[in-house]
């Protein structure tokens, strides 16, 4: 959790600091490599780490460290060439990928990301084999390794390529061969492609530490009878295949967002150029309005990423609670744990993400220092993403839970579902020139409260629990209320206080007063109760304090 956390801060800064350096028009050629790239990769690779560790735990239990060893022999030579076959499919087919997701200009990018599709499958494998032993610190360290150098790779390389890209432009009016209509669009171009190179060493010095790792470590030597090479891989794929395929649909998104906010774009500026021109007038430099709004739109999306995914621990440490549980049938503890995931959840959530909608106009004058001009054209969708957080969180939880009771399908048949709604969606509304932009945030809200509409319902069928709306939704919707209205009035006292919009202080306080006041509102409505801290490491210390002074409810198990 740790080393996750560090790793999503660390790649959420990364990207403001390329946003910062290439624009909101240059990271939309990068989010549209990306956009490409994870479809790819989670139905290549997002299941064989899970199966590979789970493969190793089991053998490892039983203490046979031969089929540990070959398990992990199998899987590195298996996912090395799924690795290398998916880097060739985006050298190969850049041009036909980069037209399927609606910006041919972003060949470049996924050239230069190519290579993180091979690094990324080879170190899955060492991935999979330590998280089996029960070991994820090698994990970690790749990690951290990962996140550290591509803040300087990536800054470096993305300079580079502007000016790599600002010099082609001036010799022959073209970058790589590719014509280019404008010296701004052949730096951002190349812009782009650098930053995502600078990725690429850094998934292979993250590699590289896995690999010597196990060097260090050294192989078991065994003389146990191997299975045969083939039965082994028929194990590793039997359990890959179906989890690449749920992680698939979620990872879809970003592709539907792609292809039909970028292409709707074009018609919808196409049909009503003056309005368009007016809405970026105050942008100094650009070369092409829908890669600048789908910029600023995948911007927002590392905002709206960044907090579900610190969210999401408090649900996966639901998990394996509930399970015993559930397996037990024990009807008090599935309660307690299904209350207390969601109550904690909900506090979160509600709170960030209207915190997220009341001070979105500062949020990105923080993000966006060197680009202040831009940061009107990305409030709105902002806004809007707000509120998908408390949504997008509260359906990861419940779908926790209903994988806890042993309902696997109903997850990916829900989301299944709600890609369909999204993409029809934001294929409705991006041509309407006055939303534009914010079909993607709108599509996005309506996938997820279905999801988590549907969700509520299927945890209520199969669980037959009577949740206590009082503890679980109404008093983190008023604590929620309370930051929100508190983001309001910081926006607007700080208004009245000199020394402009991009003042960073004034930002930063109009950020931080919701966020100091979900715990003053917390405390006050006394919106967490007992067994949510007593199930914290020395949770028992907190909860004395926190009764003694009042602060927390009493549960009815300990009333």
């Amino acid at each position: 959790m740790g080393g996750t956390f560090v790793a999503k801060f660390v790649g959420f800064f990364f990207r403001m600091i390329i946003v910062n350096i290439i624009g909101l028009e240059g990271f939309g050629y990068y989010s549209t490599a990306y956009s490409v790239y994870c479809p790819l990769y989670s139905l290549s690779v997002a299941g064989l780490p899970v199966a590979l560790a789970k493969i190793v735990t089991e053998n490892a239990h039983r203490g046979l460290d031969g089929a540990v060893e070959q398990a992990f022999r199998v899987a590195k030579k298996l996912f090395t060439c799924v690795g290398f076959v998916l880097m060739l499919v985006m050298l190969l087919f850049s041009d036909y990928l980069a037209a399927c997701a609606g910006k041919s200009e972003a060949k470049l990018a996924i050239i230069a990301l190519a290579p993180v599709a091979l690094f990324s499958c080879i170190s899955s494998a060492y991935k999979g084999y330590y998280e089996g032993l029960l070991n994820m610190y090698p994990t970690t360290c790749s990690e951290m390794i990962e996140a550290g150098t591509k803040l300087v790779f990536s800054s470096v390389f993305a300079n580079v390529g502007m000016k790599v890209g600002s010099a082609q432009f001036s010799q022959t009016g073209a970058i790589f061969g590719m014509p280019v209509s404008t010296r701004h669009m052949a730096e951002i171009i190349c812009g782009a492609a650098g930053a995502i190179l600078g990725i690429s060493v850094s998934c292979l010095l993250g590699t590289c530490f896995l690999v010597a790792r196990r060097k260090v470590d050294g192989a078991v030597r065994v003389s146990e009878k191997e299975r045969p090479t083939k039965e082994m891989i028929s194990m590793i794929l039997s359990l890959a295949i179906p989890i690449g395929l749920s992680a698939t649909v979620a990872r879809i998104f970003g592709l539907i967002d792609s292809n039909t906010i970028q292409n709707g774009l074009k018609h919808a500026v196409a049909a009503e150029p003056l309005f368009f021109d007016k809405m970026v007038s105050a942008v100094k430099t650009y070369s092409d309005i829908p890669t600048l709004l789908w910029g600023g739109y995948s911007t927002l999306l590392s905002i709206y990423n960044f907090i579900p995914a610190m969210l999401v621990s408090f649900g996966v440490s639901l998990l394996p609670n509930l399970a015993a549980a559930w397996s037990s049938n024990n009807t008090h503890n599935i309660k307690k744990y299904m209350e207390s995931g969601l109550r904690i959840t909900n506090i979160l959530a509600i709170s960030a993400g209207l915190t997220v909608t009341a001070s979105a106009k500062s949020i990105l004058r923080l993000l966006l220092l060197k680009r202040p001009t831009e940061v009107p054209l990305c409030v709105p969708s902002l806004r809007i993403l707000g509120i998908c957080i408390i949504f997008f969180a509260v359906t990861t939880t419940l779908n926790i839970i209903l994988q806890s009771i042993g309902r696997v399908k109903l997850p990916v048949i829900m989301m299944t579902i709600g890609v369909i709604i999204k993409y029809i969606v934001n294929k409705s509304l991006t041509t309407i020139p006055e939303i534009n932009i914010k079909s993607g945030a709108l599509g996005t809200l309506a996938c997820y409260v279905f999801i988590a509409v549907f969700g509520f319902w299927a945890v209520r069928k199969f669980t037959h629990v009577r949740i206590n709306i009082k503890s679980v939704f109404a008093k983190p919707v008023l604590v929620g209320i309370c930051t929100m209205i508190t983001g309001f009035l910081a926006e607007l006292v700080m208004s009245y206080i000199p020394g402009g919009e991009t003042f960073w202080l004034k930002n930063l306080f109009a950020v931080g007063m919701p966020i100091f006041a979900c715990g003053i509102f917390t405390l006050v409505f006394r919106a967490i109760e007992e067994e949510d801290i007593l199930m914290l490491p020395h949770g028992e210390k907190f909860a004395v304090f926190l009764k003694r002074h009042k602060l927390i409810s009493v549960s009815n198990a300990n009333a």
